[in-house]
């Protein structure tokens, strides 16, 4: 009776919960995204003293069902800059520039703290992802 009742419950909550996806944003859907990443390549990095060089070799990641998404279920883009990591959404119509929906999203963050430790998960973005002008300002973009 239990694994019944358990069954319908878990099927009711993944129901709710997608209807929840479609009624957030996806510029939020990106944020929390880009958020998470962050804190998993950081996490991973300590782990392992060193960056992956792609999404790819995070643990996680399955091939053709590409976990690392943004708000529009597209591939988050990953670059290192010296000691900085881009991660990058091209927006809606997932080409760099665009305006409103369509403006990229960028969140720039440290790899190292002051003492050459690896950065905190929760370590402030050097550049915002909400930031609209942010990808305007990056070198190189």
């Amino acid at each position: 009776m239990w694994v019944v009742v358990t069954g319908i419950v878990a099927i009711l909550v993944g129901i709710e919960l997608a209807g929840f996806r479609e009624r957030v944003p996806p510029r939020s859907r990106t944020n929390a995204a880009l958020v998470e990443l962050k804190a998993l390549l950081l996490d991973d990095a300590a782990a392992r003293g060193e960056v992956v060089g792609s999404l790819a070799e995070l643990p996680g990641y399955v091939a053709d069902a590409h976990p690392f998404v943004d708000g529009w279920s597209e591939p988050v883009g990953l670059a290192r800059e010296g000691d900085r990591v881009v991660l990058q959404s091209f927006g809606s119509d997932f080409e760099p520039g665009g305006v409103g929906q369509e403006t990229d999203m960028v969140g720039v963050f440290p790899l190292h703290d002051r003492d050459g430790r690896w950065s905190a998960p929760d370590v402030p973005w050097l550049v915002d992802p909400l930031d609209p002008g942010a990808a305007a300002v990056l070198p190189g973009r």
